[in-house]
């Protein structure tokens, strides 16, 4: 159950990059499936890694942004 990830269940699923099984015969033949197509595993590997560095740096691009929006108050509040 991938309920508790929704969003990023949906960008590894639409990416390529995970398969959702049904139940455990599903996910046996997604197991042999990667595990027997080495280009397969590469592929879904790089398309994880691809979604996982598309999120590089936003951390300190809202930090950033808090830092204007507080200097902004401070500024605003010393006008008045």
């Amino acid at each position: 159950d991938m309920s508790d990830f929704q969003e990023i269940a949906e960008t590894m699923l639409s990416n390529r990059a995970a398969y959702q099984a049904a139940d455990q015969g599903e996910l046996l033949d997604v197991f042999t499936r990667v595990f027997d197509d080495s280009s397969l595993a590469l592929e879904m590997g790089q398309n994880g890694k691809n979604i996982s560095n598309s999120g590089k740096g936003a951390l300190r691009r809202v930090i950033d942004l808090l830092k204007v929006d507080t200097y902004n108050a401070v500024r605003l509040v010393n006008t008045v």
